[in-house]
Parts: C-alpha cells; structure tokens; sequence
C-alpha cells in the first residue's frame, strides 16, 4: 500500500508498508541494495533535485557554505554538532577554485538537508511510515551508489589519488557519523563521484609501462574498440561500475572457476587507486597460501584501464586503427607463473568482466570490437605495433582445446595466460602437452660432464653451500656455474671458504652416476657489474680446477680438509690427463623446443629430507621452451633491486634445489643456458641465464689465462 499526500512537494517519496523485495537484493547481491524497495518515487523532481545537490560544479564551495551557515547552530536535525576541526581543515582545502570529487556521507546528509523541496519530503515519509530502519537519505545514499554516482572509497588505504589531488592524508575526515538514528549497517564514510573528474590528466608514463624489467611479471591486455567513436561519460561510468563492485563486493575473484566449485582465493584488498576523467591505475592485494606449506602470502596485481584514440602514445595496436576511432584498453601486471592466474585471479578478471558487461549492457546499440593483445608484442616491440586477436578467435581455439596461438610476428602464447581459463582441466599440462620428441643423445652420455659445485666450510669442516656446473672448457679445467651458489644473494659478495668439486668418474656405470669429490677451484671470471655497482645483471661464473685431492672423498664432512692437494692449475700437462669432459654450448634455440636440465638435486630423495644429507647422484628433468626475456628500452626500472638480469630464458620445467647452475641441454646435447632460479609463484617455471650472456665470460677468462701464462 502506498501513501498519497495531498501536498505535491510532499508527496515525492512514499515508503511502503511491506517487506523488503528480495529479488531486489538478489539481483544486485550487495549490501548497497539492502532498503532500496522501502521506497518508490511519486514524483522524479524529489530525485531530479537530490542528485542535482550533489553533481554541481561548486560542489566543495557549496559544502563550506552550508557548514559555515550552520556551524553556529546548537542542534543540526538527525546529526551531531559539527566538528570545528573538519570545517576548519575545509576551509583551509577551498583556498583553491578546483571542484574536487570526494563527499562524506555526513555532507551529503547537510547538502539535502539544506534544500526546503528534498528536506519536506524526506520529513513526510518518515512520518508517514511504520518501519524507520531506512530513512530517505540512507535510501539516496545506497541508491546513487546503486546507479555509480557514489563511489564508496577506503581514503585509508597506501595511496588515493582522484583528479590530481592525493586524499590519502585525509583519512581523519573518517569519523564524521552517519545522519541516522536507525541505520541498518554502518555506510561509507566517503564516497567519490567520478563525473565530477576535471579534463586534466598526468603523465601516465610515470605511473604505467606495459613494458617490465623482471622477468617473473607480465602484462596482459584487452581491448574495446570503438569504429564509430564513443558517447559521452563512457569512461566515467566504466569507473564507477568497476570501483563500485570492487568495494562493495570484496570476494574472491572468480566465484567460481569452470567446474563450478568454489574458488580458494583470498579477499581483495585495493591499496592503491589512481584516477582520471579518461583513466584509472589500482593496485591490488589477494592473500593466497601456499598448498604444500599453508605460508599466507600477498599477490600484488597492477590494474590500469584508460580511453584513448590513435594518437595517444598509450594506445596499443594503434597502426591498427583509423580517424576517429576510440579504444578502451584494460590492463593488468602481475606475476607470470601458472600461466598468469594470479593475475587474473588478483582483480584483472573481475575488471575485464565489469568492463565488458557494462559496454555490452548499457551501450548496446554501439559497434565494438572485443580484441586481446600478444604478451610477448607488448613486452618487445613498441606497443602501437602490437599484434591482437579478434575475441571470436581466442574462443574457437579454446573451444577446440588449442594450447598455443602465434601472433602475427610468430610470438608463441599459451592460450591459458590470454583468456584466463582455470587451472582446473590443465593440472599435467606440463608433462601431458610438453614436445618430448626423439632424443639423439642420451643423458648418460652427458652427466659426466656434470659437477657438483660447493663450498667447504674450514670452521664447521663440512660443505655449507651446494650447486651444479659443467665442464666449459675441458683443456683449461673450465666450469660454468650460478653465481649465487658461491655468493650471497642479498650483496652478491663469495661466499668465504674453499670452493670444491665433485665430479662423475669416467669409469663408473652409465646407470649409476655417482659423484666424488675430487677437486679444488677458484673463482676466475664473474658479472662484472657486481663490482662496478653491487647489482648483479648475470648470474654466472667461470670456475678453474686448481687442485686435485690425494683421495677421492666420498661424504662431505672434515676429510675433504685433511687430503693432500696435486697443483694442476697453470700445468697444461697435468690438467689433460685428468680428461675431463665437456659440453658443447649452442646460443640457438626454438620457442617449445625440448630440454632437460641436468645436475644434483639437493631437495630431498626418498626417506631422506632436504638438507639432511648432501646427494651425489645426478639426475634430470625434462621440460620445453616457451620464452625468451630481455629488458629494452622503454622498460619500468627498479633501482632498488640487487639482481636485474639482462636477459632469461623461460623453461617449463619442475626443477629442485641443488640444480642452481646445472647446464640445460636441447635434444642435441648443447647447452643452451645455465638454471638460475625458479618461479616464486610456479615451481614448475624457471629461468635460465641464456649461453650467449655467459660465453663472453668464458673468453675472458682464457684471455687472462693467456697473458699470466706469457707474463
């Protein structure tokens, strides 16, 4: 039943005398929609003139203006006394003429308070209503949030930026109260109103690259184009729906992934948010924990979405489009493992769906192409040269079950990390899917030439430090390793104690490749850099046999200290009777071709746990290509960091500790790069110092060979 009033401004809004709808609140599932149908509208002027309250271009100096008016005032109707602080550090923000686009609900309650037509209405409802657990103005509140004219905003977060002016210090506006005396839930504080953004925007190349320097983050990419150019406020709405759905509903991602089940990720949590009338940068936290330890960690995921046209020098694919068109582009930045799911899982996926709705929904008369851009362009060419692909297309090769597509520079990507499809049906992708082929040589002939590389300890008398290396340079007793096997990984300085080597004899059995260690070596050649500034842009050494033991030591404790050492470096005739075997090295390579990583797997064997026992059996893993990095020009910088390789080659392959230096070897037996580490978020993923950064090395060091033999 619904009231009728004889006065026509009174009449406006009427409440009506029967439960909430619930389908209202099931449709939108939000707390915001909570109230919404307690009202209904008699009039649209009662509407037309709250919401032209609050979207004027005088916004803050109206706001000041009715403060100062009733500051004096003992009693406001529905609120407390004002604070003589918040209208003093009001008046001290209005020293400008910039309209800025931030509200409390505290204001918002004043401004319609202080209209006669918006204050008489809300005043006849409540008098006329049975059930007062929503009045008129928390009723406006949750509506213009409802509809994305109110943003609720977190101004307590790391960073807040909207319209060029940094509200993160203005956190202690926060403890204004809500003007109700009965309100179902505690509202927003402060809501930001996107149609109020100014025209000017920053310098965004100070704030986003589509570019990265660290070889374990990527960048995904999609793309809305325009033909026929877009309406006015397209951006701003877009804005507002996503922020709006971000905060009022801070899930897990996906709700659900494709098999229906419940995602395990963790809540999202905005840390950053910058905004512009044409774009919006967010950073996003997501606790995930770790299955096998249940560690709780924070994934870090940088989310920025902007409108542009042809010209813009943040347009993507821009040699793709003509005069007059507009492409609305959504990024996102984040951890590259597991085929980037922690991107996707971390907010992007959420944005791209809201994004996408809303254009689809609310524009549905507008011409739009959906396209998603090549990872790989994005991080090696200039971003207007980008290649993309059509949406229809990403949909029929994951419907036929394609693992891979080619853009149409040949980049190779998996079809996982561009259209986020879940984990769920690809768990033995890397064992199932990868090229295993023919082997022309067997890994028995090639694990001789593998050694294990280590550091003994003189004080506690046994090895401390453990990795694996290869012969280079058989003539010259030669060995390439990691450079964080016998440095610290924080300042890249060696390690102190005797760096020894064990090696494969050449007369035990093929099938049983065991290791003694045998051999003492020095340090020859490292990253140059690491002395020049203390950051490490190679993650290699050469190592040269010095000394052979009496014996050969088979535990690594105090024996290895006690045995008698043979000279052999600088004695060319010596170092050839040991025969050593080395690897071939190729700088060539092909995106998912074949290769196994060879070396000594220090995490743990059967009964034995990790570090219990230094192993001496070598071992490999198979594993396939699937990317090469590099850093270029235009790429983000990171001054802070102490280890920034110049180039890595992505390997899927599940690798484990001890292996750190172990050659990586193609169906040839060629040694296309060193192991470096593994991915932090996907221990299937790992990273390779690629042999054309290491074999300069390896010519110096027979460079300085040659001159101290002359000298």
């Amino acid at each position: 039943r619904v009231l009728e009033f004889d006065d026509e401004e009174s009449s406006s809004v009427a409440p009506l005398h029967h439960q909430n709808i619930d389908d209202e609140s099931e449709l939108h599932g939000s707390s915001v929609s909570l109230g919404l149908s307690d009202f209904i509208f008699l009039n649209p002027r009662w509407l037309v003139a709250s919401v032209a309250c609050i979207l004027r271009h005088d916004l803050t100096t109206e706001i000041y203006e009715v403060r100062r008016a009733l500051r004096n005032a003992e009693h406001l109707e529905g609120n407390e006394s004002l604070s003589m602080d918040g209208e003093s550090s009001l008046e001290m923000e209005l020293k400008t003429d910039v309209n800025y686009p931030v509200i409390t609900a505290r204001d918002a309650c004043l401004l319609w308070q202080n209209k006669k037509f918006t204050k008489k209405a809300a005043e006849r409802a409540l008098q006329y209503s049975d059930n007062r657990s929503v009045s008129p103005y928390d009723f406006l509140e949750r509506l213009l949030v409802r509809f994305g004219v109110f943003v609720p905003i977190d101004l307590s977060i790391d960073k807040t930026c909207l319209g060029g002016r940094d509200y993160s210090r203005y956190c202690e506006y926060s403890d204004y109260p809500v003007a109700s005396d009965n309100v179902v839930e505690a509202l927003p504080k402060f809501f930001f109103l996107p149609s109020l953004l100014g025209p000017g925007d920053p310098n965004i190349s100070d704030i986003w690259t589509f570019k990265t320097v660290e070889s374990w983050k990527t960048t995904i990419c999609h793309t809305i184009l325009f033909p026929d150019g877009v309406p006015p406020g397209l951006m701003e709405r877009i804005t507002a729906s996503i922020l709006s759905d971000l905060y009022t509903n801070p899930s897990p991602v996906g709700n659900s992934n494709l098999s229906g089940r419940k995602d395990s990720t963790g809540h999202l949590r905005i840390k950053e948010i910058l905004c512009w009338r044409s774009a919006f940068f967010l950073k996003i936290g997501s606790e995930t924990s770790d299955n096998s330890g249940g560690i709780v960690n924070e994934s870090i995921v940088e989310i920025f979405a902007t409108l542009v046209d042809q010209d813009s020098q943040l347009c993507v694919a821009s040699d793709s489009m003509g005069v007059g068109m507009r492409r609305l582009i959504l990024s996102g930045k984040g951890q590259a493992g597991d085929m980037g799911s922690k991107i996707w899982k971390g907010g992007y996926m959420r944005v791209l769906k809201k994004a996408v709705k809303h254009v689809i929904h609310e524009y549905s008369g507008l011409e739009i192409e959906r396209q998603a851009v090549c990872p790989q362009c994005l991080a090696k060419k200039p971003i207007g040269q980008a290649s993309i692909w059509d949406h229809s297309t990403i949909v029929s090769l994951r419907a036929r079950g394609e693992q891979v597509i080619r853009c149409r520079y040949g980049h190779m990507n998996n079809i996982r990390l561009i259209c986020g499809t879940s984990n769920e049906q690809s768990q033995v992708l890397s064992t199932e899917t990868q090229p295993v082929g023919d082997t022309d040589i067997a890994v028995s002939d090639l694990l001789k030439a593998v050694v294990i590389v280590g550091i003994w300890d003189d004080n506690s008398q046994r090895i401390v430090r453990a990795g694996s290396g290869f012969f280079v340079d058989k003539k010259r007793g030669f060995v390439v390793t990691a450079g964080h096997t016998l440095m610290d990984r924080g300042t890249w300085r060696e390690v102190k104690g005797k760096i020894v080597i064990g090696v494969v004899p050449n007369n035990s059995s093929r099938a049983d490749p065991v290791a003694v260690y045998r051999y003492f070596a020095r340090i020859v050649v490292k990253d140059p850099s690491i002395n020049d500034n203390g950051v490490c842009k190679l993650d290699a050494c050469v190592l040269q046999i010095t000394t052979r033991m009496e014996n050969d030591v088979l535990e690594s404790g105090k024996e290895i200290g006690e045995q008698p050492e043979t000279l052999l470096m600088n004695n060319p005739a010596m170092m050839k009777k040991e025969n050593f075997i080395q690897l071939n090295v190729s700088q060539k390579f092909e995106l998912d071709e074949a290769v196994r990583i060879l070396g000594f797997n220090q995490g743990g064997e059967g009964l034995i746990g990790p570090g219990e026992e230094l192993n001496r059996c070598a071992d490999f893993a198979r594993g396939y290509v699937v990317m090469k990095f590099a850093i270029y020009e235009n790429s983000e910088q990171t001054p802070n960091r102490k280890f920034r390789p110049n180039s890595e080659i992505v390997v899927i392959c599940p690798t484990i500790g001890g292996h750190s230096g172990g050659p990586c070897v193609n169906q040839q037996g060629e040694v296309i790069g060193i192991l470096s580490r593994a991915d932090p978020a996907d221990r299937q993923r790992c990273y390779l110092v690629p042999s054309s950064e290491w074999l300069p090395l390896v010519k110096v060091a027979r460079r300085m060979l040659s001159s101290s033999r002359a000298v």
